[in-house]
């Protein structure tokens, strides 16, 4: 095992020493490839997790050519919108096998365009992008690039870029359906935001 800063880490080779097996068929086990038994497989990543073993992300990332790390770049985080996309985004990356890096442009496109920069650096797979209505630049800049990513919850224009989005004009009907059903008819839209991102189609 070695030392780091005072604490213990199981290596490949100990797994090798405790299991009988060779340092090449733990490696092939330990990532679940099927040209070892599945018994093999099994009993050697038992062995690991009961020893603690944790794999060395960086290295595999430089084998690969992937981090199997994704970005996503959400709005301010005062809107609990934002915090329930981050659960369901998360649960989708970890089913996966995906880890998350979380930032926020609080809406405003210098920090949009600093948070882009920064996942770039770290080299993630992708990015999912809740852009500012100012995102023009920072799109033809992940374009340039070839980072694959995807516009979240705002398409901003037909054809600028891929985009999931909801269906906000059937949202909108059943919800003022809702209200006239229930016997309201004097009905107002409220918005913290300059702008209605779901009407709202050019970028700036």
């Amino acid at each position: 095992m070695k030392r780091s800063n005072g604490i213990q880490r199981v290596t490949m080779q100990d797994i090798a020493r405790q299991t009988g097996y060779s340092v090449n068929t733990v490696s092939h086990a330990l990532r679940n490839k099927d040209d070892i038994a599945r018994e093999t497989r099994e009993r050697i990543q038992r062995v690991a997790r009961e020893m603690g073993y944790m794999g060395n992300q960086i290295a595999s990332s430089l084998r690969s050519g992937r981090t199997r790390t994704l970005a996503v770049i959400l709005g301010n985080m005062s809107n609990p919108f934002y915090g329930i996309m981050a659960d369901t985004i998360q649960d989708a990356a970890a089913a996966r096998d995906y880890s998350l890096l979380f930032m926020c442009s609080r809406d405003r496109p210098d920090f949009e365009e600093q948070m882009v920069e920064a996942a770039v650096a770290r080299r993630v797979d992708g990015i999912l992008l809740f852009p500012t209505n100012e995102s023009l630049r920072t799109i033809e800049h992940l374009n340039a690039l070839g980072i694959p990513f995807v516009l979240m919850s705002r398409a901003l224009g037909d054809g600028i870029a891929d985009s999931i989005t909801s269906d906000e004009v059937q949202g909108a009907y059943l919800a003022v359906n809702h209200l006239i059903q229930s016997g309201r008819r004097n009905l107002a839209f409220l918005s913290h935001l300059p702008i209605v991102y779901s009407y709202e189609k050019k970028v700036l």
